[in-house]
């Protein structure tokens, strides 16, 4: 009597009992225990031989379902089983699912009300296999089943035009079923909602977004009549490129940029509205990247005919990380190729050598980040020279006081002194059928005779 199943599991459950009221004028002796798998019409015996009122079965297949029968057994021999009233599933326990999530009304008329909801976070520790919906009138206690499905969308058309009603959801798994998620009042006529956004799903204030990926935001929003939504970029409306767009639909707009760009970063809003209201949500969009130019311009120094000096200052869009290096090259060809000069400088600074004299160079000087080289800045070209030219020739050579071993020379100082002070004056003599010129004087002269 008073057959009892208890602590199943997927592979076990533990059988308890009450003697019989009635020993047959005999004491009983033992118990004998069978089990039968539901489909099948033939018991098994679990032991026969069962002293006590309780036992565990084991070796039961995961997912059969199975009933117990016991028959008391004294002197006399075996009396009448008594048996489970319902069948037993082989499965571990599963606990309580949470309740349903995001459960909302896409849709209210004077015929029908329509439900969405989510998976609940937790599912017991066994699978989701169907929700329950039920309602009942808001001035009723009574809730009355409109489905059990599978879906994560049903449709209530059993209302009355006008009627008020609240809703629940309840998931069930294979075990147990959650708490309900109750909505409602809610009023089977066509609805007036405002336009909202739901923004839950924004990380935040600001939106970061890597250079050269594909981005795309979407954002849930509500409202009845159906909103329209409008882009704005800045201050203005947001123009569509066959690189930027934005799609409207569902109770969901999104706006996409392919192939993102520096330039992409900055301030988007976008705006829902219908005639029952509107909502306005700003989006800040900050770009990572490789960084930009330095800043210029290139101050090149100390130019010799083997050197110069390259000065610059750091970008100033980093690209939303540090600058971890620059990149020099230069070209002596003015610019139809380049040529690495150093890929590790981290200073603003750098004395380029191995210049080749009187060539004419150009050097740009990139920035570089974790995410790559930015783009460069172009110095103006520098000859590789000293800062100065040689001076012009000396004017108006003059022969004067021509004597047997001597003469006076005399000239005029030269026109141009070459960009620097001239520091004196070499004079030489050759024979008149010599093509060897000899200096007359070592040292330069600053006189001009």
């Amino acid at each position: 009597e008073n057959i009892e199943v208890k602590g199943v599991t997927r592979s076990s459950c533990i059988v308890d009992w009450d003697p019989p009221s009635k020993d047959g004028g005999k004491p009983v002796n033992n118990y004998i225990l069978e089990k039968r798998q539901v489909g099948r019409t033939t018991w098994t015996t679990v032991d026969a031989n069962i002293v006590k009122t309780a036992y565990t079965i084991s070796n039961l297949v995961e997912g059969n379902k199975y009933n117990f029968r016991i028959i008391a057994e004294n002197d006399f021999g075996p009396g009448a089983p008594g048996e489970t009233e319902e069948p037993t599933l082989a499965q571990d326990p599963v606990d309580q699912p949470s309740i349903p999530k995001n459960v909302r009304i896409t849709e209210i008329t004077p015929t029908h009300i329509s439900l969405r909801w989510t998976k609940p976070d937790y599912d017991g520790g066994s699978r989701i296999t169907s929700y329950i919906v039920e309602m009942r009138f808001t001035d009723s206690e009574e809730w009355v089943k409109c489905t059990q499905i599978n879906a994560l969308r049903y449709t209530i058309t059993e209302v009355i035009p006008n009627q008020d009603y609240m809703l629940r959801i309840f998931a069930q798994n294979t075990g147990a079923m959650s708490v309900p998620k109750e909505i409602g009042p809610v009023t089977a006529k066509e609805p007036i909602m405002p336009a909202t956004l739901d923004l839950s799903a924004l990380p935040g204030d600001e939106v970061i977004v890597k250079q050269g990926s594909d981005w795309t935001i979407s954002i849930p929003y509500q409202g009845y009549p159906a909103p329209t939504a409008q882009w704005f970029r800045g201050m203005g409306n947001l123009r569509e490129t066959n690189r930027v767009s934005t799609k409207t639909g569902g109770g969901v707009t999104m706006l996409s940029i392919r192939q993102v760009l520096k330039a992409d970063g900055g301030k988007y809003s976008v705006q829902v509205s219908n005639p029952a209201g509107s909502q306005t949500a700003d989006i800040n969009v900050k770009i990572i990247g490789r960084p930009g130019p330095p800043n210029g311009p290139v101050v090149i120094e100390d130019v010799t005919p083997e050197s110069c000096v390259l000065n610059w200052k750091p970008p100033t869009d980093d690209g939303g990380s540090d600058v971890t290096n620059y990149v020099i090259e230069k070209s002596d060809n003015r610019g139809a190729t380049w040529v690495y000069v150093s890929s590790g400088v981290k200073r603003h600074q750098l004395k380029v050598t191995k210049l080749t004299e009187n060539k004419e160079y150009l050097f740009k000087i990139s920035a570089e980040n974790r995410f790559g080289v930015g783009s460069p800045l172009k110095s103006d070209s520098v000859v590789a020279k000293l800062p100065y030219d040689p001076p012009s020739e000396p004017r108006n050579p003059t022969v004067s006081d021509v004597c047997r071993d001597s003469m006076t020379i005399s000239w005029e100082e030269s026109a141009s002194d070459g960009g620097s002070e001239i520091t004196g004056y070499i004079c030489e003599r050759k024979e008149r059928n010599s093509n060897r010129w000899v200096k007359i004087n070592r040292v330069p002269m600053k006189h001009l005779t």
